[in-house]
């Protein structure tokens, strides 16, 4: 799980770690997550890959943390290895970070051992409140996740019809209702029809025997 720092606590614990080195007259200092995570680093770094010196300083303090299980001892509080001419002060914050102090024959381990128990009751103070600060927020985001799942969005409804489509559609029924004749309409219409057929076959036949009268009077 990646640590989330915030600009006002980053400034804080860049600003105390330069205490450190000045006042221990060390000559780097690593700050690093236990995941292997370097989260801020000052002094002389150009020597040193901080990614490969971080990752294995968790490592490192992995292997002597199960040593102290080994031991009946939840883990080993610091760490020290000697060199030549470099030497490594490993000391944890809140159960979850390492501080890494690299120093030589200019300090003595008695003044780092001295300074670091100071930076760490500064540091401690810091991620302390970084933590309450990153729980408050994700408890924020759980919750109002929860309210959107609780009130989901309504679906969306088709529009109804404009009302001057639906005018539109009760005038042409209305017109086709008009047009519409009804059966009695249709047998009346049709007795009319054949009543005019039967009279104009009558006018044909009287017109047609008149003038038979006349050419045989001629």
């Amino acid at each position: 799980m990646s640590l989330v720092l915030y600009e006002k606590e980053f400034k804080e614990i860049n600003e105390c770690l330069n205490n450190l080195l000045l006042g221990a007259k060390a000559k780097s200092i690593f700050l690093v997550d236990k995941s292997g995570q370097l989260i801020t680093n000052i002094g002389d770094t150009v020597s040193f890959d901080s990614i490969a010196l971080a990752s294995l300083t968790a490592g490192n303090f992995a292997a002597t943390s199960a040593l102290a299980q080994l031991m009946g001892q939840n883990e080993f509080s610091l760490l020290f290895h000697q060199g030549e001419k470099e030497n490594i002060h490993i000391s944890v914050v809140e159960s979850r970070i390492i501080l890494v102090v690299i120093f030589d024959d200019r300090t003595s381990l008695g003044l780092i051992r001295l300074r670091v128990k100071t930076a760490i009751s500064v540091l401690s103070e810091i991620f302390k409140r970084l933590f309450v600060k990153v729980k408050k927020e994700k408890e924020l985001i759980k919750s109002m996740s929860k309210k959107e799942e609780s009130h989901p969005k309504p679906e969306m409804q088709t529009p109804s019809k404009p009302l001057e489509a639906l005018s539109e559609k009760q005038d042409s029924t209305k017109d086709n209702s008009q047009g519409t004749q009804t059966e009695p309409e249709i047998q009346e219409s049709n007795n009319k029809t054949s009543e005019q057929s039967d009279r104009f076959g009558e006018d044909f036949q009287q017109k047609a025997a008149n003038k038979i009268d006349n050419l045989f009077m001629d």
